[in-house]
């Protein structure tokens, strides 16, 4: 918690503008039960694994599925305004 309100901006600096965080959500699960189908849970190396492939995932995500999408999108349900 203290990290996002001292350097509120790091993830735009690290991800380059890249919002791979639904993407991570969504596929994680996906990585961790073909790993449990394959009997491939009682090594650390595969949360390095599992880690890997959520955000390679996630990323691919991003960058084919759904900033095209939010390119596309020319409203939202929600105005917001500018405080004064």
């Amino acid at each position: 918690m203290s990290l996002a309100y001292t350097l509120p901006d790091i993830a735009d600096r690290l991800l380059r503008r890249n919002d791979i965080s639904y993407g991570v959500y969504i596929y994680h699960m996906l990585v961790v039960n073909i790993l449990v189908s394959l009997h491939m849970v009682y090594r650390p190396v595969y949360l390095l694994v599992v880690l890997g492939a959520s955000y390679a995932l996630g990323y691919l995500s991003w960058v084919f599925i759904e900033r095209r999408f939010l390119r596309k999108k020319q409203h939202t349900l929600i105005t917001r305004t500018a405080d004064v």
